[in-house]
């Protein structure tokens, strides 16, 4: 990462969006009483980096090292995951990660593209990689996890319905019904569709559009993004 450090140009974006922040101008672009448009990607991103703003640091290089630590946080966790094949596959799977350019190049980005790709793997290891169904509190953190999927980024959305579906497919214990992984999914499903419905509603309130420009703009979100 140090090697191929970069800051893009788009994390200038979520950068003056924090900035306007703390200076009590609201999450928007140009200050001003216009209606805002919510032109960045990611919002816990945006107000981790007002926090930055607010202690005074430089944005152009804490926000990076965020994100390269994210990303060996990320790598510790895939080794962890593996572990348990021995220390060949362990090694092995290490040095391909942190060898991979877009994981290193990406590191420094300044944006959360890294800091996403954690939060959704520590979704899916909350929800989908021990084969069985979570239950009580296990189903609740990993349905707040999938939430933090959803508030990352736009495209969220499409990962944590993608996460739930292979969860549905997931067969129960022996002795157990068919139907047994449906309604284990249930208190994670309802924790889903209560943040997606409180992060739409907070949008319309304050943007006046379901869906980020930057989303709409690039994706559009329909069938052909998904795909």
């Amino acid at each position: 990462a140090w090697r191929f450090w970069f800051v893009c140009d788009d994390a200038f974006i979520a950068f003056r969006y924090a900035r306007n922040l703390t200076e009590h101008a609201g999450l928007r672009f140009n200050p001003g009483e216009h209606t805002p448009v919510e032109g960045y990607t990611e919002l816990p991103w945006v107000l981790l980096c007002a926090l930055f703003e607010t202690l005074g640091a430089e944005l152009a290089l804490w926000a990076p090292l965020v994100s390269c630590l994210c990303g060996a946080v990320l790598l510790w966790r895939v080794m962890a995951r593996v572990s348990g094949y021995g220390a060949g596959v362990t090694c092995a799977t290490g040095l391909l990660l942190a060898t991979l350019p877009p994981l290193f190049v990406w590191s420094s980005g300044g944006l959360a593209t890294v800091p996403f790709a954690l939060t959704l793997f520590i979704a899916w290891e909350r929800l989908l990689a021990d084969g069985t169904p979570r239950t009580g509190r296990a189903a609740a953190v990993a349905g707040l996890w999938l939430v933090a999927v959803i508030l990352m980024r736009a495209d969220g959305v499409g990962w944590a319905l993608t996460l739930l579906g292979l969860a549905a497919l997931q067969r129960g214990g022996a002795g157990e019904s068919q139907a047994a992984p449906l309604r284990a999914l249930l208190p994670t499903g309802s924790l889903v569709l209560c943040g997606l419905a409180a992060v739409t509603l907070w949008r319309l309130s304050y943007y006046g559009d379901w869906l980020p420009n930057t989303a709409r703009a690039k994706l559009g979100l329909g069938a052909p993004a998904f795909e």
